[in-house]
């Protein structure tokens, strides 16, 4: 919706709700009032005589309702009345329903139009007004004269405090319009606005990708011999280990992990081995390590070679 626009209707909305608020507020207590005062034995004679005027009524067709039907209709239409604008002791009267999003759709309007007013404040341009403030001070005479006027134009609360990269002294107490002035550019506020980058040279890490791999290898290696240390004829069976290193833990923990996701418990490890796992749950065994004691079920581990887990 355009500004001007939406304000026009802005204005015209809130009034016809307003308006509407006071009506209602002075009507609906009368009613109230009145629906207090008619209690259901009251009612009941003036529902009677609506039922004996339908009856009255000729019809040609035939009337397949009956006069408990009539009456049963004319009590529920009461009833809804009374729900309307009184409520129960469970459920909220829909007209304080009523009352309660009239008086939000007119704060909901106002928070619109102040959110208009915000954003054409914000995108408002003050080059006008620096320049202005600019001339002030290009025509004052002497230096203090300027710091007056900018106590009384800015004054203490406000002070913007600039932080330079490049000083020329290291004295805290030097004033600011003592340092040289620095040339800091400014960059457009836009999303597009890329820096402009010289195109350079490519660097080769093959040597250093080369070392990292030795490296990777290595770590392998020596891992791998560290495992070898346990495997005894093919298998390794935690009751019959008696300390592991923390590495060595891990490694076997990870090891059966992976075999309980695995259809066959078979495990291919990172050193090109197939390992078969078989838990043992009714034999428990307590696998010692430097850093604690961990109680688990017994587990064989069986080496196959090199091969495809499945």
């Amino acid at each position: 919706m355009q500004t001007e626009a939406f304000l026009v209707y802005k204005n015209q909305f809130t009034t016809y709700l307003r308006d509407f608020i006071v009506s209602l507020q002075n009507t609906a207590l009368q009613i109230r009032e009145r629906l207090d005062e008619l209690s259901p034995d009251r009612m009941a004679l003036f529902f009677e005589k609506l039922v004996e005027h339908r009856q009255s009524i000729p019809r040609l067709e035939d009337v397949s309702s009956s006069v408990e039907e009539w009456r049963t209709e004319y009590l529920e239409y009461w009833g809804s009345l009374r729900q309307w604008f009184l409520g129960s002791n469970l459920q909220q009267s829909e007209l304080d329903i009523l009352q309660w999003q009239t008086n939000e759709m007119i704060r909901r309007m106002t928070r619109y139009v102040q959110r208009i007013g915000e954003r054409q404040q914000h995108f408002r341009s003050r080059k006008n007004d620096y320049l202005h403030l600019a001339k002030w001070f290009v025509d004052t005479d002497t230096l203090e004269e300027a710091h007056k006027l900018s106590s009384v134009v800015f004054g203490t609360m406000t002070i913007k405090h600039l932080q330079l990269d490049e000083v020329s002294t290291d004295n805290l107490h030097t004033e600011t319009w003592e340092e040289n002035p620095v040339m800091i550019p400014l960059k457009p506020r836009t999303n597009r606005y890329r820096e402009k980058t010289k195109p350079g040279s490519m660097v080769s890490n093959e040597e250093k990708k080369r070392l990292q791999r030795e490296q990777y290898l290595a770590e392998r290696k020596q891992e791998q011999v560290l495992i070898e240390k346990y495997i005894d004829e093919g298998v390794i069976k935690l009751s019959a280990v008696s300390k592991v290193e923390p590495f060595v833990r891990k490694v076997l923990l990870g090891w059966i992990g992976k075999s309980m996701a695995s259809k066959n418990g078979k495990v291919k490890t990172d050193y090109g081995m197939v390992v078969k796992v078989s838990i043992d749950r009714e034999k428990t065994v307590l696998l010692d390590a430097e850093d604690g004691t961990l109680k688990m079920p017994d587990a064989l581990f069986t080496f196959e070679g090199e091969g495809e887990s499945k």
